[in-house]
């Protein structure tokens, strides 16, 4: 009898002790090969992990691996990196914690094919607004980009393909897709990200000081907007104000000004970080 207990008290203790042990040691780090460096063309890529049955998760984006998320994968064969990436892993299982996150830097030089744009923010939720970058290890390539989420044609004209030259900003969530190219090289692949802004900052419309409609002599207009900060430009020729690019047209609005001609008055609110208002619009006629 003695012995029996003796069996079921050192059972339970050794279970217990396995319980405990599992629970508190994490899942080994995966391994990525190659490691981190430069390499002269594409190269295949393994991951491994020592802990048996162990499962791999793993991103090609820069993104830390989030099970359930689009960008994040499964690790199930070798596959193979064509232009510069971080390679992150990480290793679940069951009966342990998850591992420690594994990194691998890979650059790809091949003289071949233009090196895939990096973007400066990784896909995801940001709040307000964001500035991107974007930029390209291929010398003089020329990075073109969209925000609809469009593939980048230069192929054929089209209005939705921009020339990166300057950051962005993003203001509401977009897809944004790119590519570098340059004259002798294959156009690289097409590096995208989905940018999920939340609670957008957007300036509030400008506002005339007098209604729209007829009148039998001169007036003067103030504008204002809700948006503490904001600088308004407004047109009195009946274009849309322009803040992008130099103009004659485009004023900034320092104080009221007189009309006493016919005249279609636009005006556009703007503040850094934010998105622009909608251009308001006032048309007024005048009586000789």
């Amino acid at each position: 009898m003695l012995s029996i207990m003796w069996n079921l008290t050192l059972a339970l203790s050794t279970l217990v002790g396995n319980l405990f042990f599992q629970g508190a040691n994490p899942v080994s780090r995966p391994l990525i090969s190659p490691a981190t460096g430069s390499y002269p063309g594409p190269v295949s890529v393994t991951i491994t992990c020592e802990t048996p049955n162990a499962t791999i998760y793993y991103t090609t984006t820069g993104n830390t691996p989030v099970v359930g998320t689009g960008f994040t994968r499964v690790y199930t064969a070798p596959f193979t990196i064509l232009e510069s990436t971080t390679i992150k892993a990480i290793a679940v299982s069951s009966d342990f914690e998850n591992s420690t996150v594994a990194t691998s830097v890979i650059q790809i030089v091949n003289p071949g094919i233009c090196s895939k744009p990096i973007f400066s923010s990784p896909a995801g939720e940001y709040n307000g607004s964001l500035v991107l970058s974007m930029t390209t290890s291929t010398a003089d390539g020329e990075i073109w980009y969209t925000t609809n989420g469009n593939s980048p044609r230069i192929d054929i004209p089209n209005t939705f393909t921009k020339l990166y030259q300057s950051p962005i900003s993003i203001f509401e969530t977009v897809s944004v897709k790119a590519m570098t190219v340059k004259d002798g090289l294959v156009n690289s692949p097409i590096t995208s990200s989905r940018y999920e802004i939340t609670d957008p900052k957007i300036v509030s419309n400008p506002t005339f000081s007098l209604q729209p409609g007829q009148y039998s002599g001169p007036q003067t207009i103030s504008l204002a907007t809700l948006t503490e900060g904001a600088s308004i430009y407004y047109t009195t020729n009946g274009n849309v104000p322009n803040v992008e690019s130099p103009n004659t047209f485009t004023k900034l609005y320092t104080m009221p000004f007189t009309l006493s001609t016919n005249t279609t008055a636009r005006a556009i609110a703007v503040k850094t970080g934010w998105k622009p208002s909608a251009v308001s619009v006032s048309t007024y006629y005048f009586c000789n």
